[in-house]
């Protein structure tokens, strides 16, 4: 968060500092429009910082590349608020990996907005969560189960956060989200209990065979398993996918016989 806060801050000191263009002085506040000097008085740092990524070898294609395009597609779906749009495109530039800080110093150009930009900064990381833990599952087999664990709490919360973000048009999909949580909670519970299939028991014996030597291993370093790592992601994707297919199926099942019910219901009191 404090990075969405810095460029707004900069723009402020160095609007309060730095001397003015001369038709930002002569502007009429009246006329209710301001000239592009103007603008450039009030996003100096952010012009500043902005051009430096346009020309930085590991920055230059973030805006290009994902940021424009997302911006564009999603204005093109219609969507009457141009707010939607440029948060789009926020969003798809720090989930791209190495393109945080660089979104960062477009931000202000897309959404001027200094309350957005500190907010949606964390959630830009959200990805980042599922990363640490599936290389937290690489480092043992106690870790595989805990991460594993934890990728099931941190589907439980984006299932949760996906509802919430849902339109009032949508919130019809309640009973599915509510079969997902379900599922996962049980999930968690038995992978809590001590059932570890199809992984590895915590309990497994495993043989190691141990050497002296006179001088200590220089470079010492302990690294993930990259194979556990990609084991455990897929198994957590898989139970995911399965999870929203399942409850889809009963709450379109369900749905289904409550307006059949009401349907007959209807047909009663008719007659009646």
């Amino acid at each position: 968060m404090p990075p969405g806060a810095l460029l707004p801050l900069l723009d402020f000191l160095m609007y309060k500092i730095m001397p003015r263009s001369t038709s930002s002085t002569n502007a009429n506040p009246a006329d209710g429009k301001e000239s592009d000097e103007n603008l450039e008085d009030n996003f100096r740092a952010t012009n500043l910082f902005s051009n430096m990524t346009d020309y930085l070898p590991f920055s230059f294609w973030v805006r290009t590349f994902f940021m424009e395009p997302a911006y564009k597609a999603v204005d093109r779906l219609g969507d009457e608020n141009e707010t939607a749009a440029a948060g789009a495109a926020l969003l798809a530039g720090h989930f791209m990996i190495w393109a945080g800080p660089a979104t960062t110093m477009y931000s202000r150009k897309f959404v001027p907005d200094w309350v957005t930009l500190i907010s949606i900064q964390p959630i830009g990381l959200i990805e980042d969560v599922a990363v640490i833990l599936a290389t937290w599952a690489g480092r043992n087999e106690a870790s595989q189960h805990s991460a594993e664990q934890g990728l099931l709490c941190f589907m439980l919360t984006m299932n949760f956060i996906r509802y919430m973000t849902r339109s009032e048009v949508e919130k019809k999909y309640l009973h599915e989200h509510m079969y997902v949580a379900l599922f996962t909670v049980c999930a968690l519970l038995v992978r809590w209990s001590g059932l570890f299939w199809p992984f590895p028991h915590l309990d497994a014996v495993i043989t190691t065979t141990t050497t002296t030597t006179p001088h200590p291993q220089l470079c010492l370093s302990e690294h993930s398993n990259i194979k556990v790592m990609a084991m455990t992601s897929a198994w957590v994707t898989v139970l995911a996918i399965a999870f929203h297919a399942v409850a889809a199926q009963i709450a379109k099942r369900t749905g289904a016989e409550a307006r059949e019910n009401d349907f007959n219901q209807g047909l009663i009191v008719e007659a009646q």
